[in-house]
């Protein structure tokens, strides 16, 4: 996996979330929201503001972040997605280790706590696909590893629903 690819977004999205979103977005106010549950070796439920990021050039891409509290801060809970094109459309999409043209990479991480997890297998079901506007649930399976025990791989099942704000268009 590229990890400069997804600090690139974590990046765009602390700037997305910095300046705000459009004023005429549709949808669930000008944060987003979303609730999240992970259980297994890690078990956490929070919740706090969707948004999402298209970009068209130089290469198609989409982006989702579900964030707790305020990205700045450091006890911020993060949960990212990323897809190969600019639109993944309504449907049933599976989540895998990296995106592609027809699947999400989705990673969770926690400053807070120094957890890290990244998506082995599940699925995105979108019910709302729109330029400012994307809802949907998803459930997946994860390893990684926490601040107290790099060394053992731990496994979670992530799930939760959201409904985003945004449509951002951050192409050159």
């Amino acid at each position: 996996m590229n990890y400069n690819y997804i600090f690139g977004f974590i990046l765009l999205f602390t700037v997305a979330f910095f300046f705000g979103c459009d004023d005429n977005s549709t949808g669930p106010g000008d944060a987003g929201s979303f609730t999240v549950k992970i259980t297994g070796d890690v078990n956490r439920e929070f919740s706090g503001s969707a948004v999402f990021v298209i970009t068209t050039q130089p290469e198609e891409g989409f982006s989702l972040a579900l964030v707790s509290g305020d990205e700045r801060e450091e006890s911020a809970l993060m949960v990212t997605f990323l897809f190969g094109t600019a639109s993944p459309g309504k449907g049933t999409h599976p989540i895998s280790e990296d995106a592609s043209q027809t699947s999400f990479a989705s990673w969770y991480t926690s400053s807070e706590h120094q957890e890290y997890f990244f998506a082995e297998s599940g699925s995105m079901t979108v019910t709302t696909a729109t330029d400012k506007r994307f809802a949907g649930s998803f459930q997946y399976t994860a390893t990684g590893w926490t601040g107290d025990d790099y060394e053992t791989d731990k496994e979670v099942t992530i799930s939760g629903d959201f409904d985003a704000v945004g449509g951002w268009d951050f192409s050159e």
